[in-house]
């Protein structure tokens, strides 16, 4: 491996000297995935800007981020993958392409360095404002004091459901001073006790058995 981006380190020179100047775009054509990971990562180590990465559709960008994981390691790709077309086994997958998105949204929008790979349906995905998105991400601290009635109206007009009973990502329900929240980007739901208006304990359920797994002092909770 050392080797080989030796050599592309020697062949891309007048490429990476051009990634060094802010929005540049650089096109890598007639390559598999193998080497266009392999030249991603060599432009990384050049530019201290974030990379995007786009391919023409979306099982070669799924392709390309599967290999730069296995070169760059999961903390440092990030994936925005959009529905090309809808049928009952694209809506299957849709939830997992959602909590994608918005993980990715959150990297770029909290300055964490990284490549982003995405396919043209998603580079021409309209979005809301950076800003909107940023003041939309909610984090939540034990023993800190929240209005909790704006807490509700912030989840529902971040487009979360309000239900009797959390069992599915995007909802939350109410329960006297517990709000249960189930954000796309947690692999469980959140429980939120309040003692008034003071946040008395945190924990992640199981939404099957509704029993506690563990408690946290500390829980971001983004838009849906």
């Amino acid at each position: 491996m050392d080797n080989i981006v030796h050599c592309i380190d020697g062949i891309m020179a007048f490429d990476k000297e051009k990634l060094k100047n802010e929005n540049e775009r650089i096109l890598i054509n007639n390559v598999n995935e193998n080497l266009a990971a392999v030249l991603i990562s060599s432009f990384l180590n050049t530019t201290k800007q974030n990379m995007l990465v786009v391919t023409a559709n979306l099982f070669q960008a799924q392709k390309t981020y599967d290999k730069l994981v296995q070169v760059l390691g999961e903390e440092h790709v990030y994936f925005f993958p959009m529905d090309e077309f809808i049928s009952a086994e694209m809506l299957a997958s849709s939830s997992e392409f959602r909590k994608e998105r918005i993980n990715t949204a959150v990297a770029v929008t909290t300055g964490k360095r990284c490549v982003i790979v995405t396919h043209t349906i998603g580079l021409v995905r309209k979005l809301i404002p950076k800003d909107v998105f940023i003041n939309s991400i909610k984090i939540i601290r034990k023993n800190e004091e929240y209005d909790f009635s704006g807490l509700v109206r912030h989840f529902f007009h971040t487009g979360y459901n309000r239900v009797d009973v959390v069992e599915n990502q995007g909802e939350f329900a109410l329960r006297g001073g517990i709000i249960d929240i189930y954000p796309f980007t947690a692999d469980s739901p959140y429980r939120i006790e309040f003692f008034d208006n003071s946040v008395e304990s945190i924990r992640v359920f199981s939404e099957k058995t509704q029993k506690t797994i563990r408690a946290l002092d500390e829980i971001m909770i983004t838009p849906n």
